[in-house]
């Protein structure tokens, strides 16, 4: 009787488990890539790195969008999300002017796009539509009034 109760308890907790493995994007995506503002729980999401430039670490990450954007019909396949801190006082910088320039893989230079204040972060939609090497250029004029230029890259 006692052998028949955990098999049936078993059972009860391994169907769960072993039958609903969850989402991938809730299993193996970083916490810090997972929880940020601004980021769709939609699309795999890729950490670009960190860069220090005078003063400011920047900390750049993209999310893929393009099943979520072709459901609206538009052609952006990433969603790019830059922060910015002040290394000195550990303060996020949310205020300036942020544009990228992304190089695509065949040399060619896309339209500079202006990055849009979200949530403590600065945030655009770009196509990354071709296979091969992004090169990203950042320039932030940030409530300083100090220009930088921080460098990313992404192999898409």
């Amino acid at each position: 009787m006692k052998s028949t109760y955990f098999l049936l308890l078993l059972i009860l907790i391994a169907v769960p488990v072993l039958g609903f493995p969850g989402d991938k994007l809730q299993q193996w995506q970083p916490k810090e890539l997972s929880d940020l503002p601004g980021m769709s729980p939609a699309g795999d999401k890729y950490m670009l790195g960190a860069n220090e430039v005078a003063g400011v670490k920047s900390v750049a990450y993209l999310n893929d969008v393009r099943k979520l954007m072709a459901k609206y019909g538009l052609q952006k396949t990433h969603h790019i999300m830059v922060t910015f801190k002040e290394i000195s006082s550990g303060k996020f910088l949310e205020n300036g002017k942020v544009e990228i320039t992304v190089m695509r893989p065949d040399g060619t230079i896309a339209k500079t796009v202006s990055l849009l204040a979200m949530d403590g972060s600065f945030g655009a939609d770009i196509n990354l539509d071709r296979k091969g090497k992004y090169n990203f250029e950042i320039s932030a004029s940030l409530a300083d009034g100090v220009k930088r230029l921080f460098k990313y890259q992404f192999v898409n």
